[in-house]
């Protein structure tokens, strides 16, 4: 394997080529076969959901999330937290390795890094996070297997943070939603200074992200060998066609974080933290203050 891999990526690899191994599927033979991705990729996630006991049937009332979704042990430390006014972000597998720089440019920017750990995120956690999109958007159908299955067979980075410097203060938004606004980013798309538009947008194209010639990539990020066939314009999935064509494998596989607005906020901490963390949470905040 290459030296410029990361350890986690090829943990991440291994993990995903394991997994179409119990699927009785080779990542090579998928390739180019868009029928046969899309039913060993179907059969991995209806299979997946199921053993959770998954609905991921559409469901009609998608404005019910944040506070409402928190069950009531987790929902006084929540309230709690939001108090500091705190922003989150969901450092993914496949950008596992630099949680260290996204930590840098949080500090860099006058934030403070309150909380931080690691944790491979469920299949139930993840759903909790994304359900309104796999259910109600179509369309997303034909690449959720691939951006499932790498979100969840390797350890994510959980990072709480609030300002220490007055960027937001004394506007009437939450910090979580102009953070969002400024320095999120957007992926395959370039923006200095944003985490997605800068420092993970970067590491992507050093990785090769935006080919993925090199096989241990390819099986992290695309297990299921679908953006290819994406791309060539073969599903009803056009997402990538807001960037340039060089750059358009990198909308399915260069987004690295996951970064809530402030009313995802509660419901993301709730699905992630168990109530112990979210109690360390609290005090961390409270300590900083």
């Amino acid at each position: 394997m290459s030296e410029k891999i990361p350890r986690s990526i090829e943990e991440l690899s291994d993990n995903n080529l394991d997994t179409l191994k119990s699927l009785g599927a080779k990542r090579e033979d998928l390739v180019g076969d868009l029928d046969r991705s899309n039913k060993v990729g179907q059969e991995y996630l209806t299979d997946a959901f199921s053993k959770e006991g998954i609905d991921a049937s559409p469901d009609k009332e998608v404005g019910k999330r944040g506070l409402e979704e928190v069950t009531s042990e987790k929902r006084e430390v929540i309230l709690n937290i939001l108090k500091f006014d705190p922003g989150l972000v969901i450092v993914r597998p496949e950008m596992f390795h630099i949680t260290g720089k996204i930590c840098d440019f949080l500090k860099e920017n006058g934030f403070n890094v309150d909380f931080l750990t690691e944790k491979r995120i469920p299949i139930k956690e993840y759903f909790d996070l994304y359900k309104e999109v796999i259910r109600n958007v179509p369309e997303v159908k034909v690449i959720l297997p691939s951006r499932t299955l790498t979100y969840t067979n390797a350890k994510s980075s959980i990072i709480v943070f609030t300002e220490t410097e007055s960027h937001f203060s004394e506007t009437k938004v939450h910090l979580a939603d102009l953070f969002s606004a400024k320095f999120k980013g957007r992926e395959g798309l370039k923006a200095e200074n944003t985490i997605r538009g800068d420092i993970v947008h970067n590491e992507a194209l050093r990785l090769g992200f935006d080919k993925l010639e090199d096989p241990v990539i390819a099986a992290a990020v695309d297990p299921f060998a679908i953006y290819d066939e994406v791309v060539k314009g073969k599903t009803e999935n056009l997402y990538h066609l807001k960037t340039t064509p060089e750059l358009y494998k990198l909308m399915y596989t260069a987004q690295g974080i996951h970064c809530p607005s402030y009313a995802e906020l509660p419901r993301d901490l709730a699905s992630i933290l168990s109530l112990s963390q979210l109690s360390e949470v609290e005090a961390d905040l409270e300590k900083s203050k």
